[in-house]
């Protein structure tokens, strides 16, 4: 057995049958906290399987070791590429709205509801034929990325503190070019060099610290906590919303 092979119908189905019978709760009416909880609880079980299929199908022996001490987003994420079930939780997403056309749209439903969310593996397609989002293919490895969004009451909208990911090697940057119809950039210095294998494997990311004081002091634009220079336009429209920018 692969986890791999299980659904995200099935994977759903799943954490929806841990909320109902460990907390009595609907997916519409679960809180973060159930929801994690439930998805803790579907995983640990899937790292039971898959020791039991181990055990009858290999000699050696294997460890498994799933960590939910750090942030939730990173080690969730984490757990599941090494379990091989990012794509099913990516997926899942786009099948609770299916009437949403859009992942910013989708984005929006699902952090108004549960205040916060950590999406993975964006930019690859989804069964619908799009992306949940725009990845640019030389950036970071579509299978090793996530973004972190906090629901802001004073915007109304869900706002990106976080935005990280493993930047491309040699095979992701082949790989991704491919797909994406952008094979003219082979020859561009950065690819050309990261192809030949020329350059160090890197890692990005990190917490927005402006936006993050933007969510706790409920500030309605990023000129309220940086010193920045702004357009007469945007000058004005904030003199008359009573936004002060620094």
């Amino acid at each position: 057995m692969k986890l791999s092979e299980i659904s995200a119908n099935e994977m759903r189905s799943a954490i929806e049958d841990k909320q109902c019978a460990y907390f009595a709760v609907t997916s519409a009416e679960a809180s973060d906290e159930q929801v994690f909880q439930a998805c803790a609880m579907v995983i640990r079980e899937l790292m039971s399987r898959l020791k039991t299929v181990s055990k009858q199908n290999n000699k050696g022996k294997k460890v498994h070791y799933m960590s939910m001490e750090f942030l939730i987003g990173r080690s969730l994420m984490k757990n599941a590429y090494n379990l091989g079930c990012g794509e099913q939780l990516t997926q899942a997403l786009e099948d609770m709205y299916p009437e949403l056309k859009t992942g910013s749209e989708r984005e929006k439903a699902y952090v108004k509801e549960h205040k916060t969310a950590c999406i993975m593996q964006i930019g690859g397609k989804l069964r619908s034929g799009k992306p949940h989002d725009g990845r640019a293919p030389d950036y970071d490895d579509w299978q090793l990325n996530c973004d972190i969004l906090f629901w802001d009451e004073v915007l109304q909208r869900p706002l990106e503190i976080s935005s990280m990911g493993i930047r491309v090697d040699r095979d992701t940057l082949d790989r991704q070019l491919k797909l994406s119809g952008c094979d003219d950039r082979r020859n561009l210095p950065f690819h050309k060099m990261l192809l030949n294998d020329e350059l160090p494997l890197t890692i990005g990311g990190g917490i927005g610290q402006s936006r993050l004081s933007m969510l706790m002091m409920g500030c309605a634009h990023i000129g309220e906590v940086q010193s920045s220079i702004w357009d007469a336009d945007t000058i004005l429209t904030c003199e008359e919303a009573g936004i002060p920018l620094l």
